[in-house]
Formats: structure tokens, sequence, C-alpha cells
């Protein structure tokens, strides 16, 4: 096969396993991911986040979710458990376990519309596809959780 290249013909030079190119360079992927926005559906038990970059939806970790209600939260739930999505996308959906779902629908001071609906989580919520994994920048309630109660890795 041939393929033109700055208007000349070069021929492509077939090579057989035992032959094959070396990378004269290779960069790992070391950009993290980062949550641009998410959305929730009540009536379904969802919560839709969209990322930077396609992240593995199997490293999903629930337990590193808090909603609440305002970034300076008074009022909040840690979710325990719940269904992911199998494909992994920039877009995740999270389907809350039945438990979680009620708990958060009994909580009347969160999530019950835009203004009491926010969310924290740590870096180990999510990764990316790297080989070497990288963890999503986590979004912190340092009022909550305070900057001498996160373990160092957590940033």
């Amino acid at each position: 096969t041939a393929l033109p290249i700055l208007g000349k013909w070069n021929a492509i030079e077939e090579r057989s396993s035992g032959n094959s190119l070396k990378s004269s360079k290779h960069r790992p992927d070391v950009t993290r991911p980062e949550m641009l926005e998410f959305t929730t559906n009540m009536t379904e038990g969802t919560l839709t986040m969209t990322f930077t970059e396609t992240v593995n939806s199997s490293s999903l970790n629930f337990s590193a979710f808090r909603l609440q209600d305002f970034f300076e939260a008074s009022h909040y739930y840690d979710l325990i458990s719940g269904i992911r999505q199998a494909e992994d996308s920039t877009e995740v959906v999270l389907t809350f376990s039945w438990d979680d779902l009620n708990e958060i629908k009994r909580n009347t001071e969160i999530f019950t519309e835009r203004t009491n609906s926010w969310i924290v989580f740590s870096k180990y919520a999510i990764s990316d596809m790297a080989l070497a994994p990288n963890f999503v920048i986590p979004v912190y309630n340092l009022l909550i959780w305070g900057v001498e109660k996160l373990p160092k890795n957590h940033l």
C-alpha cells in the first residue's frame, strides 16, 4: 500500500513480528480526568457525570462520593453502593442503590432542586484508562472534612 506524503507516494514496508520497530519515544498518559458537570434524575435514581477524558467505569468507587446541600454543606449523604454502567466513556451513569436512593429522598435538605444539589468526591472516585491509572481530580468540602483530616494521598 502506498500513501501520499507531501505530494510523494511512499510505500509502506511490511514487517513481520520478528522484524518489528521499537518506538523511539514513549510518553505515558499522566493527565488526570476532571469532572466537567453532573446531572441527576431522582425519578430514575441516576447520577450522570461528564469528564474531560474517557474514564474506566469499573473503577467507580461509590463510597468516594458525597451528595450535599451546598458547597459549605450542613446536610449530606455518603453513597454506599449502586450500579455502574458497563462501558467506559467520558459520560458515566451511576444508578443509586435502593437504600441510597431512599435515604437521599428521605433527606429533604439535599437533591430536591438544583440549588441544593452539590457533589464532592475523593481522588479515588474514578480513574482513567491509562495502563498506570490516573485518578480523578478531587472535589472536596474542606469545611466538613477539614484539611487536617484529609490523608495526604487524597489530593
